[in-house]
């Protein structure tokens, strides 16, 4: 869940690929993905040595390829119910005037069930969302409006709305014909790869059906096979028209079953604004699948696909089926364009172009070169120029790919620590890929078996070595690392400084290894020595300036982080460190200046907006930033309920507790979890009818929720955000003893812990628990010792006296003293 109190803190943050290395290798891909594993690996070699970013992008995906089975069936598993299951239990039940006699299918956003008009005696179709959807009053809004939006379109080819509606009891529906046949998902499913003719049967009918709603205003924006209704009467109607856009609200669009995610176009994936060409790619892709039998971009995990759409380009029809016409090849190329300026300007383009084919004009000489030369280099600009001079560009590049070889030959043997077993070079460039990707379970225990197999074939291998002590370093800090569990990344990185005493990789595996230990001054020992020997890298020098944060020395800090933004001004990750050090050690105007920096190198990062208007609370204790910042936010950005979080925080600053309990009930967040806070919704509920004096409801929701505090510090029980809600409920519960008893065990956890930010986080868990208790000499000396702290983050003299959590120490004439006490600059 995204941090929703306002502060984000990473310490080991990994990049996303470069999406310029996912270029131009579809022609790759597919030499290598039909070899066997010997063939493959002399093929994989010999890439790596003529051109590394193009290896690296192979070996993705060929490792999507090999794992896809294993992962696609859990995946579909987790996303889809089976397609007639009676997923809403409504069977013999009564929706409206309809009585519900049979489930005909379902998916990851709906419920599609026979049903039979009670006055009218029809048998028609009923499509209900998904619970998730119903309880969210503005999702069930934009339901309804954009359904009546569809019942408004008519056409031949267009399924055909009867009526929408919400019954009395709360379910939304869509009422609908229903329509005798198969979908098109069927039919390619039973038989894959149609005649062209019938192809252009049903991409016509398709064309003519999104020309009447683009001209309407309504985009699909989920066209695939599924949403294809093949008649038995030959006739065609496209399903789920302007419904697209109320669902894909409420679930990520790379979440769902495979058939979804194969169908979306570039701009939809990438979260950008996308209008009816998205449809006309969708398209693209259906008549891709029809003639060649398969979908233009390969892989079968969600993830591989989604970036072969944002990056790939797609084979070509005529090597899959030499029936298919050129002029048809062309227009399902041009269906694909990544541009949407490149695609057909309209589905009566495309109709038009299917109409052509079908008559059987023939494309001329010059446009079929065109046309070839933009698939080859992904651009007319590029083609247009490659027209006038590709002889002489193309004898220029095989005359400079010798020498270009090998320079980059000569350049990967003399790398330190190197190999000149080609085949273990081989395997550890596919380890470097899975490092690489985001921080998973899958990836990193990935490139652990391709470091190893890189070793098995040169047990000198000392980049392997250290390569591997990290994988396996990362590994093992998905629970708190100690000696034992980290003691393989240790043996690796002293393997990998033994066979070459100066190599930076080795280096720094020891100085993520000693950093998760607490040994913070070997730590910087060996991070010093990484970066002295990586001087353009900015992984050590970051990894400086995090220990010298978890050992609270924040100078030192503030001047790596700022070395590092040297070698990269505009890197997000050490802008976002750099801006809550300066936010913890109570800089917070120069902290404003890098969230200012930060939103305008992200504009549509709505996380920083919210993070820069919490910082006003502390630094200012005013709510009016905060408050002008989320009404700013578009209405369906709430990420993990991050803007629910603020409303309630500001309803209790402004001393309004029934506001903030009737947000949580109306938002339905089961918990509030980020890096500081651990609060399930019955905590919240205790909390907020205490402060409204409802002893009992309070005292209610406390013990309902003590059993899910218990199990969670099971599975964390050094989680200070868990004791802290825990000691809590405890405390408002009525057994204060045990409350005494956690509050004691974060003081002692703070005293303990060599992690400076942990040990801050700790005290004020145990102020908080001390405060509910009424112990204020206890709770008044931990605030005191914080703000000697720098815990700019838990403690400034403006939030004290903003937050009602510390109401009952007010009282207290050493409260006040407290908070106007001069204290030391922090350094």
């Amino acid at each position: 869940m995204k941090a929703l109190s306002g502060e984000t803190e990473h310490p080991d943050g990994v990049g996303d690929d470069d999406a310029r290395r996912w270029r131009a290798i579809c022609a790759a891909f597919d030499e290598s993905v039909v070899l066997d594993e010997a063939a493959r690996d002399r093929y994989l070699e010999t890439l790596a040595v003529r051109d590394e970013a193009q290896h690296r992008a192979v070996v993705k995906l060929l490792a999507y390829d090999r794992d896809a089975d294993r992962l696609v069936g859990t995946l579909d598993n987790l996303t889809s119910p089976p397609l007639t299951a009676d997923v809403l239990l409504l069977v013999g039940r009564q929706v409206a005037h309809y009585q519900i006699t049979a489930p005909i299918a379902s998916g990851g956003m709906g419920v599609v069930y026979r049903a039979e008009h009670l006055l009218l005696r029809r048998t028609v179709a009923l499509k209900l969302p998904l619970t998730s959807l119903v309880g969210d009053a503005t999702a069930r809004g934009r339901f309804l409006r954009e359904a009546r939006t569809a019942a408004r379109l008519t056409h031949a080819n267009i399924c055909e709305v009867l009526e929408v509606g919400e019954s009395q009891d709360g379910f939304l529906y869509i009422a609908m014909p229903l329509y005798e046949g198969e979908t098109l998902r069927q039919r390619l499913d039973r038989a894959p790869g149609l005649a062209v003719a019938e192809v252009l049967t049903i991409g016509r009918q398709i064309a003519q059906a999104l020309g009447v709603a683009h001209a309407a205003g309504v985009i699909h924006r989920d066209l695939k096979p599924g949403n294809v209704m093949l008649e038995t009467n030959g006739g065609l109607r496209i399903l789920d028209f302007g419904l697209a856009r109320t669902l894909d609200a409420s679930q990520s669009q790379l979440t769902g079953t495979m058939g979804t995610v194969s169908y979306m176009a570039p701009e939809c994936i990438s979260g950008a604004v996308a209008d009816a060409r998205a449809d006309l790619w969708s398209l693209g892709v259906m008549l891709h699948e029809m003639l060649a039998g398969q979908r233009p971009f390969a892989g079968d995990h969600p993830l591989a696909v989604a970036h072969a759409i944002v990056h790939d380009e797609p084979a070509a029809l005529d090597r899959a089926s030499r029936d298919v016409p050129w002029r048809l090849d062309t227009l399902v190329a041009r269906c694909l364009r990544k541009a949407t300026t490149e695609r057909p300007a309209s589905a009566a383009e495309v109709d038009g172009e299917l109409a052509a084919v079908e008559a059987g004009t023939s494309a001329s000489w010059s446009f079929r070169l065109r046309e070839t030369l933009a698939r080859r280099t992904g651009g007319h600009r590029m083609a247009r120029a490659l027209v006038l001079g590709v002889g002489v560009i193309a004898c220029a590049m095989l005359a400079l790919w010798p020498s270009r070889t090998e320079t980059e030959r000569s350049a990967m043997s003399a790398r330190a620590g190197g190999t000149a077993n080609a085949e273990a070079m081989v395997f550890f460039k596919r380890g470097e890929v899975y490092d690489s990707r985001e921080l998973t379970e899958l990836n990193v225990t990935s490139a652990i078996d391709q470091y190893s197999k890189a070793l098995a074939r040169d047990s000198n291998f000392a980049l392997a070595h250290a390569r591997l002590a990290v994988a396996q370093f990362k590994f093992a800090s998905r629970a708190a690392p100690d000696s034992a569990s980290v003691a393989p990344a240790r043996a690796h990185a002293a393997r990998a400084l033994q066979i070459v005493p100066t190599l930076a990789e080795g280096h720094l595996a020891l100085g993520y290894i000693y950093s998760a230990l607490g040994e913070y001054d070997n730590a910087i020992r060996e991070f010093t020595m990484a970066a002295a020997g990586m001087p353009s890298d900015i992984e050590p020098i970051s990894q400086l300036a995090m220990v010298y944060r978890l050992q609270g020395n924040w100078g030192e800090a503030k001047r790596y982080y700022r070395k590092a933004l040297a070698l990269d001004s505009s890197n997000v990750s050490t802008l976002l460190q750099l801006a809550t050090t300066l936010q913890r050690n109570r800089e917070y105007g120069d902290a404003v200046a890098i969230w200012d920096r930060l939103i305008d190198l992200e504009p549509d990062n709505f996380s920083h907006r919210l993070v820069r208007g919490y910082l006003f609370t502390r630094w200012r204790g005013i709510t009016d930033t905060l408050q002008a910042t989320i009404a700013g936010f578009p209405a369906d950005w709430n990420p993990g309920g991050a803007v629910t979080n603020a409303r309630m925080l500001l309803a209790l600053y402004g001393h309004r507790p029934a506001e903030a309990l009737t947000i949580l009930q109306r938002a339905g967040l089961p918990l509030i979890e980020d890096g500081f806070l651990f609060w399930p919704r019955e905590l919240l509920q205790g909390r907020f009818y205490d402060r409204l004096g409802d002893r009992e409801r309070s005292r209610a929701s406390y013990a309902a929720v003590i059993p899910l505090l218990q199990d969670a510090l099971k599975a964390r029980p050094f989680s200070h955000r868990v004791q802290t809600s825990l000691g809590e409920a405890y405390a408002g519960t009525g057994q204060s003893a045990r409350a005494r008893v956690v509050a004691r065990a974060l003081v002692n956890s703070a005293a303990q812990t060599p992690q400076y930010t942990a040990a801050s986080i700790a005290l004020l868990g145990a102020a908080e628990i001390y405060t509910r208790l009424g112990a204020r000499t206890e709770a008044i000396a931990l605030l005191d010792q914080l703000l000697d702290r720098s815990a700019g983050r838990e403690a400034s003299v403006p939030i004290l006296r903003l937050d009602p959590t510390w109401d009952p120490l007010r009282a207290d004439p050493r409260f006040e003293q407290m908070l106007q006490r001069p204290r030391r600059p922090s350094p």
